[in-house]
This record gives C-alpha cells, structure tokens and sequence, in this order.
C-alpha cells in the first residue's frame, strides 16, 4: 500500500498500473489451455502471442518512460529495483493458475 511507497500515490499507481499489465500478459499465456501447463504447451510456440504480448509489454515501457505518455497515464519511471515487486507481484497469478491445472488433471 501507501506505507511502502512512503505515501507517494504515483509510485503506488504505477506499481499497480505495471503489476496489472505483467500480470495479464503472463496470464494470456496460462489461459492457452485449462488443464495443460504453459510449459508442456511450450511457451514460445505461438509466435504471434509472443509478439503480441511483446509489443504490450513494450507499450507498457513507453508509457512508464516516455515522459509525454507518462503525463497522459499518470505513472512515474519505476527505477532497476522497483521492477522485483512488479515482477514478484505479476507472477503471482501465472503461478496459482499453473498449480491449479495440476488439480484440474487429476479430477
């Protein structure tokens, strides 16, 4: 929250603006099958998810570090360190929905 950011509200935006966009981009890739793990799938064989998921991420950059699309959206630039809580954060879902395929297998 606001605590951890020493309540600055625009680097807690861009904390969730950036979580939320990594964390859906991982997530497209979960979503290709309900039972069957990204990884037994392969995560690079569909070559237009990886660009397109490229091209989003890289969307996401500009308006992180480009200063007139950072006005627009509001966000300020997330320094190399800022980057572990995006990360960390973002896997989350990716994760409980590759657990949950196991689960799903076996039923």
């Amino acid at each position: 929250g606001l605590k951890t950011t020493n309540n600055n509200l625009e680097l807690a935006r861009t904390y969730a603006f950036s979580t939320l966009i990594f964390s859906e981009l991982l997530r497209a890739y979960t979503s290709r099958s309900e039972t069957y793990s990204v990884f037994k799938i392969g995560f690079f064989r569909n070559k237009y998810m990886v660009g397109g998921t490229l091209i989003s991420f890289l969307l996401l950059l500009m308006v992180l570090y480009v200063p007139s699309l950072s006005l627009i959206f509001d966000t300020i630039p997330l320094s190399f360190y800022d980057w572990d809580i995006v990360v960390a954060f973002g896997l989350l879902p990716f994760v409980a929905a590759e657990v949950s395929k196991r689960f799903l297998r076996k039923a």
